[in-house]
């Protein structure tokens, strides 16, 4: 059986979640750093897709393939042959997981990238590749209001802050639910601990700042999760600007 191939980049949080899956699973298979615009082509390619946008992750099979990160870690966990690994969605809790997820990635990603922060951060903070990245995601998400993501992602914040905390996790036990607020929170964090070095005050001023709901004690919940489960053999997320 041919090994399915992830196609993926490197410092995207939604990259990490079906490589951290994947490896949770201990699932074989080749990884391919995408390169935005010089490796499109080759990617359409693998997935036979020659319309409209494309984006990563995507995982390629013997039977097609499976696009976004939550499908890939659901397809994971059904080609499991690893009787150790705890199940990421576990009989009646997969409703939560969904739901749960609707109010992380997906809601709080609309609010990381404004255009401005691309702008005022540039090439010489972020590096190449994090500004292509940036800017790519302001532009998918610029049509939708930002004042509403920036109060999204509030309300979920302040939710995490009353539940989680070292040693809990979102469904009482560890789920995919958890991988999603890890990474989701890591990545706010670092994104802003970025933005707030390179800008100072003006930084605050942005739409989408959140940072001062990320507390101690999301952050030491995230570094918990990290240390207690996180795959040994899975490539961490690379900071923008590393």
């Amino acid at each position: 059986m041919t090994a399915p191939e992830l196609y993926d980049l490197a410092p995207s949080p939604w990259s990490l979640r079906a490589r951290w899956a994947l490896h949770h699973h201990e699932i074989k298979h080749l990884k391919h750093d995408y390169q935005p615009f010089i490796g499109e082509l080759a990617f359409r390619w693998k997935l036979w897709d020659w319309t409209g946008k494309v984006t990563t992750p995507a995982l390629i099979t013997s039977s097609g393939s499976v696009r976004d990160g939550l499908a890939i870690a659901r397809w994971a966990e059904s080609h499991s042959t690893l009787s150790a690994a705890s199940p990421l969605f576990p009989e009646g809790s997969l409703s939560d997981i969904l739901r749960f997820d609707q109010q992380c990635l997906k809601r709080l990603k609309r609010s990381f990238f404004p255009e401005k922060a691309v702008d005022l951060l540039g090439e010489r903070i972020l590096g190449l590749l994090g500004t292509v990245i940036l800017t790519l995601f302001a532009r998918k998400y610029r049509s939708i209001s930002t004042a509403t993501s920036k109060q999204e992602a509030e309300n979920w914040l302040v939710e995490c802050k009353g539940r989680l905390k070292p040693g809990t996790y979102v469904l009482g036990a560890f789920t995919f639910a958890d991988i999603a607020a890890a990474i989701t929170i890591e990545y706010l964090h670092t994104t802003n601990a970025i933005g707030k070095q390179a800008l100072g005050d003006e930084w605050a001023r942005l739409p989408a700042d959140v940072s001062h709901l990320v507390d101690d004690n999301l952050v030491a919940y995230c570094s918990w999760i990290y240390e207690k489960h996180f795959p040994a053999s899975c490539p961490r997320i690379k900071k923008l600007g590393k």
